[in-house]
């Protein structure tokens, strides 16, 4: 054991690219060792990662995303009744066959406006769903690049436009939900500035 060693030095001594290329491929595997990044936080053994919520204002990130999909989620129920249950109130009723009276023929697609009405109903709350389980996957990636503020910014600008256009015609419950998840995302904001 101990010539193997010797022979091995000896044969190092004499050849330095040898020596270089061995310590440069140690090198390589220690730079090429991913960074794991685990989604929502922690992997499944309970391992903490970078998106972890420790990371200042991540919870209450965490929970304005969340808010995201109870606002789809109520939005998706209201709108699957509407299709399934049949409205009892008169006027309501006069609204959707009036709807459907409207019709609208682009080549050889026929539609009326009622089926229209459906359609920017269902893409509220899709939506409303992409941007939150967005949100959750892209929030240990933002914490550990260091660009949950810029997320944030983007999220109280968009929901800002939500709270807006729900203020504009006066409807009150996605006002509520837009309201809230405006606030969640500020004093996410707030929080992320003030450990700065």
């Amino acid at each position: 054991m101990t010539l193997l060693q010797g022979s091995t030095a000896r044969s190092l001594a004499y050849n330095p690219r040898a020596a270089s290329s061995k310590v440069s491929k140690g090198t390589c595997k220690q730079r090429q060792t991913p960074e794991r990044i685990y989604l929502f936080g922690s992997s499944a053994s309970g391992e903490v990662g970078p998106g972890s919520a420790t990371a200042p204002g991540s919870r209450l990130f965490r929970a304005g995303a969340i808010g995201y999909l109870v606002f789809a989620g109520v939005h998706l129920t209201t709108f699957l009744r509407s299709i399934f249950v049949a409205p009892t109130d008169p006027l309501q009723i006069e609204a959707e066959r009036a709807l459907r009276a409207v019709v609208v023929n682009m080549g050889p697609f026929h539609t009326h406006f009622g089926q229209l009405v459906r359609l920017l109903s269902a893409s509220y709350s899709t939506l409303l769903l992409f941007v939150g389980v967005l949100n959750l996957v892209a929030l240990p990636a933002a914490v550990a690049h260091r660009r949950l503020a810029a997320l944030t910014l983007v999220n109280l600008v968009f929901c800002g436009l939500l709270l807006t256009l729900a203020a504009a015609v006066r409807f009150p419950p996605p006002m509520v939900f837009a309201l809230i998840i405006e606030l969640l995302f500020a004093l996410s904001f707030v929080a992320q500035r003030r450990a700065v």
